[in-house]
Order: C-alpha cells, then sequence, then structure tokens
C-alpha cells in the first residue's frame, strides 16, 4: 500500500477503540487491519463512483455496454428497472424514463451518487469499535439510524482469514446502513435490492474482482 494511500486512511479514522489483542481473538495489530482496510474502501467507492457514471453515459449515448464489467454487476445486483405507465422508472430517483435504456443510464448516475456520498462519509471519519462477541455469522455491523459514524468489529473480521479486499467491502455494506439507512437484507424482487446495502457491497465487489463473503444480495 502506498504511502499516500496510508495518509488518507490516517485522516479517514476517527478512532479505534477496545482493539487491545485478546483472548477473542482481537490481534495486536488490529488497527493497523482497519486502517487499511477501510483505505480500500474508500478507494473501492471512489473508483466505483467514476465508473458507474462513465458506465451510464456510455449507455445514454448508444455505446454497447453488454461487455461493461460495471453494466453487468449493475444488471446481476440490481437487475432491470421497472415498466411503469408512459416508460420506466429510475428505482433509485424515481424519475420516469421514456426507454429502457435510458432508465439503466439514470440508474447508473443515481447508484453513482449514491456510492460517493457513501465514500464521503468514510473520508469524514468512521469510529471502529472490536467486539469482543457478536451474533453468530457476524464479521462487522452498525446501527440503522443511530451511532451513524460507528462500526463494530468482530473477531471474525480478523479471524476468519479475510483479505484486506474482502474486509474493505464488509465496511462499504455497514455504510449502506448508517449512511443510506438501508434496513433490510431483501433481495427477491428488483425493487428491493435497492434497499438491501449487500447489493452496493456486492456490485463493487464485482467491479474489482473481490469475492464478498456476504451472500445476501445473490447474482440474479
Amino acid at each position: 500500500m502506498s504511502t499516500a494511500l496510508h495518509d488518507d486512511v490516517e485522516a479517514s479514522v476517527n478512532r479505534i477503540r477496545s482493539c487491545q489483542a485478546n483472548q477473542h481473538g482481537i490481534p495486536d495489530n488490529a488497527g493497523d487491519i482497519i486502517r487499511g482496510a477501510d483505505g480500500h474502501a474508500e478507494s473501492y467507492l471512489h473508483g466505483a463512483t467514476v465508473l458507474s457514471t462513465l458506465a451510464g453515459f456510455s449507455l445514454s449515448q448508444d455505446i454497447d455496454v453488454s461487455q461493461n464489467r460495471v453494466y453487468q454487476a449493475y444488471e446481476d445486483r440490481f437487475g432491470p428497472p421497472p415498466a411503469v405507465r408512459g416508460g420506466f422508472r429510475d428505482r433509485f430517483d424515481r424519475s420516469r424514463h421514456a426507454d429502457e435504456d435510458a432508465a439503466k443510464a439514470s440508474e447508473l448516475g443515481s447508484l453513482s451518487d449514491r456510492l460517493s456520498r457513501m465514500a464521503g462519509h468514510l473520508s469524514n471519519g468512521i469510529n471502529y469499535r472490536c467486539r469482543n462477541a457478536c451474533r453468530d455469522d457476524w464479521v462487522l455491523w452498525t446501527q440503522v439510524g443511530r451511532n451513524h459514524r460507528r462500526i463494530n468489529m468482530c473477531p471474525d473480521f480478523f479471524t476468519s482469514g479475510y483479505s484486506e479486499s474482502q474486509q474493505a467491502i464488509g465496511i462499504i455494506h455497514e455504510l449502506g446502513h448508517n449512511r443510506l439507512r438501508l434496513d433490510h437484507h431483501n433481495a427477491n424482487t428488483s425493487a428491493q435490492r435497492v434497499g438491501n446495502p449487500e447489493c452496493y457491497a456486492s456490485f463493487v465487489a464485482d467491479i474489482f474482482g473481490v469475492n464478498s463473503w456476504d451472500s445476501q444480495c445473490p447474482p440474479r
């Protein structure tokens, strides 16, 4: 990791609490691990923001995006916009468009806006706190509507063998909860996927070739 990225990481972590090494699996370098994952998450979000904008613009200009990785990730994780009277609706901003491609281009732009908000929230500083115990299968967690700048790190974050890239995707999932205030993990319909934070995290993961450990937004 470059020195410049380390500088960005230091600026985006407000506080790391209760992360001393202990018998629950918190390692002695927990702070460094968190900072590395935080920096990766910020880089991924900034990159995905730009790439989503470009994919949406390409689609709006009738450029073939069928083999574009960003477009494929969008199709896999969010699916198509719904048909409504008079056209198709952007599920993110509720705008209406005459044809499906125009609605998809709009959705990619709207998705870029949401990712940008998540990146800004992260760069303004997150309070990370290590927890000695969590519910089964939890790796990290936050609360929707409360403690908007706290992300809690479970022992599994450090002990499950996840790469720094996978840890970063986990942080992005939690930002969907505490910045976008998304409060469910339903993925049965295209409409539900817009409100599921894992769909955003998996979208970013797909763009950068990362395997998310979370299966709550499977490819369509």
